[in-house]
């Protein structure tokens, strides 16, 4: 469109670049160009005018436009001294003149940031190349030739940006004659006309290649810096090979084409960032450029600095990793001071292990003699061993161990030669004399009426106190024989009669208040009578002896009537708790059924529940039935609302598998948390889910290779564990009964199972004497508990979830830690294998049956009501 000359300014006397235009300005109609001619004229104008609006150092600076002689318009600019930027793209690869690969990317930067703001002024270039970047000597950047450049206005926008959120209502900032001459008249021929190919093949956008006027854009020229900076990774411009020659027009098709070749297949060692920044730029769809000139600078300054370059990685690591790059001196001392910090932690983490471990160590230890210091009835050495323990791992069978201390509510303080009576009115305490030292009284008793005071002593002695008498009473002694304790005393329901047990043999009754003997009663075998006491109304006295019997004598005819033997006749195989704790229900060899309060240690109810053994009992948990299961083939229901009622409650009868001969296991079923279902396992290999309290099938589960011996439902209902013969137990879903997963790890039959209170462990125990815990979800062995000598019977978790139970045939039960699988302490007390155990729900008491006939209760606190 021009020519550049260069001329001496003899006014400032300085060298300026004079740009002179082809076709001279008409002047007047008749001389006005042939279109060609005058769209040339046009960009002429406009490039300098454009030019002389941008003001920006990256830009050079028109001084002045004019006519020459030959009335050729011109304009005058700066001067620039320095090389195009393809010949420094060739300094920088052959590394001369100072040149790096760095410094020419600080060139694409400034190019970048000179386009930018042209582009916020609303200019596109059109004509990006190396051939228009000018670097002076001193590294100073310009770009130069924008005759192409697009003025955007409100109809010249492109496509691409009237579609882009947030366009501003007038685009460009910057005013030529071309703009406002085409705004006036669509026809005029200084308007760009549609299909015409603006710009240089080689750095072409693919849509300015196709014509499409209308998509070019601000994201055209981005595509026009990616392909220099393919130049200058490569070595060679896009679409042309080095030495080859091609014309435009074969250039143009190659672009309409597709993409030329990928940097990495022309230079393998091209910096991976750089490529990644040149590929997004050189996108063939517009939208997956970079969205702005800006854009691209930043990623080029962020390969400079050293820092992530996002079009290449993203995400801490990457900023990292380029972080420490930038500042090797500063993350190597950082990274000594972690590892230091790590390997001390590490240290320290190892100590305190080691301590804990020793600390647990310990614990155990201390219960351990402490459990034996009792066993021996030396609270004296246990006290020492418990008050040791670590006050942060207490738990169940500590407070076990400590309320075995001491059994009693209360301790009064008392003096030597005297019994002290402390009323609970506001009377002062009374001191009595005795006549005897305080630890040689045996036995003590209050009449009703409050009148009486009775002792007994080690001497035979029994005395007596009218508490009614004024000033201090003084004892009367009744007649008794000497030499032989007096173990029991008691008053009947009138405070007319004291009955006193003794060692001889015998029970004596005096009348009162003259303190006559009134009847010795003669009937056990056995020289050591230990306890009386009177029916409330009077009427019969009942005497316990070391003969294992219980005598109730007729006060009336002053002669026994029956000796009842408090030996349990039979075993007792499965016991459960009633969910609010007030109930305990054991099932016992001969069929019969037996409720109890655990906290008074009284029975309740008993009936016949079975014609044979019972080996299940369970609560539902919404506490509205009893569930019972036996050998004879059947479960039964029994709801709780008719159990006080004395008669035995009629029971709703559940039949389980047809060919069930023999239920081994007092798991054997078990309720869902809902109380709707219940899941049976017995003689095959199946599982049976019914429905309570009608009994109708729901669901049959297989899977087993042998016999299912026990069933357990997760307490939130998601779970339900069945365990077998086959020495697996498996995971069902506690609704749909689809299988989930199947626990492999024991050698003989598995016997038991129980989940955690949070439903995400469960334990299983096994005839190999061993009780495994397991991730209920993933099925992975969490640890073994090994500390039986024989078969593992049963197993439970204590309602907190903190400890496992487990009863074996070696007649021991063993608390276990349940985080770390830690045996904790053995219960000693039965004298064959236990059969079930299991936690109240306030996790107070522990209760155990077994095969020596009888039911244990063992408690954490002691009993105060």
């Amino acid at each position: 469109m021009g020519t550049v000359l260069n001329v001496w300014d003899s006014v400032l006397r300085r060298r300026l670049a004079m740009k002179v235009s082809h076709v001279p300005l008409a002047a007047g109609p008749a001389e006005r160009p042939e279109p060609p001619a005058s769209a040339s004229l046009g960009r002429f104008l406009e490039e300098a005018q454009v030019t002389g609006q941008l003001n920006h150092p990256g830009v050079v600076p028109v001084h002045d436009l004019g006519l020459d002689g030959s009335g050729r318009p011109f304009f005058t600019m700066r001067l620039v001294r320095g090389r195009d930027l393809r010949r420094t793209f060739q300094l920088a690869r052959a590394g001369q003149d100072g040149w790096s690969l760095t410094r020419a990317v600080r060139v694409l930067h400034q190019v970048c940031q000179t386009v930018a703001y042209a582009h916020a002024k609303g200019v596109v270039h059109r004509d990006l190349k190396p051939a228009n970047i000018m670097v002076g000597s001193f590294g100073e950047t310009y770009v130069m030739d924008w005759g192409l450049a697009k003025v955007l206005g409100r109809e010249g926008r492109s496509a691409e940006e009237k579609r882009a959120p947030g366009a501003p209502s007038t685009v460009s900032l910057v005013r030529t004659d071309r703009q406002e001459r085409t705004r006036e008249d669509p026809d005029s021929s200084l308007r760009t006309q549609d299909g015409t190919v603006v710009g240089t093949p080689c750095y072409m956008a693919p849509e300015q290649a196709f014509g499409q006027l209308e998509l070019v854009g601000t994201r055209s020229d981005v595509y026009a810096v990616g392909a220099m900076l393919y130049e200058l990774l490569s070595g060679q411009m896009p679409y042309l090979p080095p030495g080859a020659r091609l014309s435009p027009l074969a250039i143009l098709l190659a672009v309409q084409e597709g993409p030329p070749k990928p940097v990495l297949e022309l230079a393998p060692a091209a910096r991976p960032e750089l490529v990644a920044i040149c590929q997004k730029a050189m996108a063939r769809e517009p939208q997956r450029r970079y969205a702005s000139m800006l854009d691209l600078a930043e990623d080029l300054q962020a390969w400079l600095d050293g820092r992530v370059v996002k079009a290449y990685e993203a995400g801490f690591l990457a900023a990292l990793r380029k972080w420490v790059r930038r500042n090797r001196a500063l993350a190597a001392a950082l990274l000594a001071a972690v590892l230091s910090l790590i390997g001390g932690l590490t240290a320290f983490a190892v100590v305190q292990g080691r301590a804990a471990r020793l600390e647990e160590q310990n614990y155990v230890s201390s219960l351990a003699a402490a459990e034996r210091a009792l066993q021996r009835e030396s609270t004296s050495e246990a006290a020492p061993d418990l008050e040791a323990a670590p006050r942060h791992l207490r738990g169940w069978e500590w407070r076990h161990l400590h309320s075995r201390l001491d059994r009693s509510v209360a301790t009064l303080p008392a003096h030597d030669e005297q019994v002290r009576v402390v009323t609970f009115s506001d009377d002062a305490p009374r001191s009595l004399r005795s006549g005897a030292r305080a630890d040689k009284l045996w036995s003590v008793a209050w009449s009703p009426d409050g009148r009486w005071l009775a002792a007994g002593a080690e001497d035979g002695a029994v005395r007596l106190w009218d508490m009614h008498a004024g000033g201090q009473p003084s004892a009367i002694a009744l007649a008794s024989p000497p030499d032989r304790i007096v173990a029991g005393l008691a008053f009947n329901h009138d405070s007319s009669l004291l009955a006193g047990a003794s060692w001889d043999g015998l029970v004596r009754v005096w009348s009162l208040p003259h303190g006559s003997l009134q009847a010795v009663l003669n009937g056990h075998r056995n020289l050591f009578v230990w306890s009386v006491a009177f029916s409330p109304d009077g009427r019969w006295l009942l005497s316990g002896s070391g003969d294992h019997t219980v005598k109730v004598w007729d006060t009336r005819t002053r002669g026994h009537a029956v000796a009842v033997r408090h030996g349990p006749a039979e075993w007792a195989l499965a016991l459960g708790f009633s969910p609010d704790g007030n109930l305990l229900a054991v099932g016992y060899q001969d069929g019969t059924l037996k409720l109890w309060n655990p906290r008074t240690r009284r029975e309740v109810a008993a009936w016949q529940a079975h014609e044979q053994r019972i080996f299940g009992v369970q609560f539902s948990p919404d506490g509205l039935w009893l569930a019972t299961g036996s050998v004879d083939d059947s479960v039964k229901l029994f709801a709780t609302a008719e159990l006080g009622s004395g008669a035995p409650p009629p029971p709703r009868t559940l039949h389980g598998h047809g060919n069930r001969t023999d239920i081994t296991f007092p798991s054997f079923f078990r309720f869902h948390p809902g109380a709707q279902r219940l899941a049976l396992a017995g003689g095959d290999n199946e599982v049976l889910v019914r429905e309570v309290p009608g009994g109708r099938e729901l669901q049959r589960l297989s899977g087993h290779a042998a016999a299912v011996l026990s069933v357990a439902y997760s307490p939130d209902g998601r779970w339900l564990a069945s365990t077998s013969v086959d020495a697996t137990a498996r995971l069902w879903d506690g609704d749909s009964g689809a299988a989930r997963a199947t626990l492999s790890g024991h050698s003989m039959p598995v016997t038991a199972a129980a989940f955690s209170p949070d439903s995400r462990r469960v334990v299983t125990a096994s005839w190999d004497g061993s009780a495994r815990l397991w991730d209920v979800r993933s099925g992975a062995l969490l640890s073994t508990l090994r500390g039986h000598e024989a078969y593992v019977t049963t197993v439970a978790f204590h309602p907190d979830g903190s400890r496992i139970v487990t009863g074996s045939v070696d007649t021991t039960v063993r608390l276990w830690d349940a985080e770390r699988g830690r045996f904790l302490l053995t219960v000693h007390g039965h004298s064959n294998a236990v059969a079930d155990v299991g936690f109240s729900p306030d996790g107070r008491t522990l209760a155990s049956v077994s095969a020596d006939h009888s039911l244990r209760l063992w408690a954490s606190e002691r009993w105060l009501d």
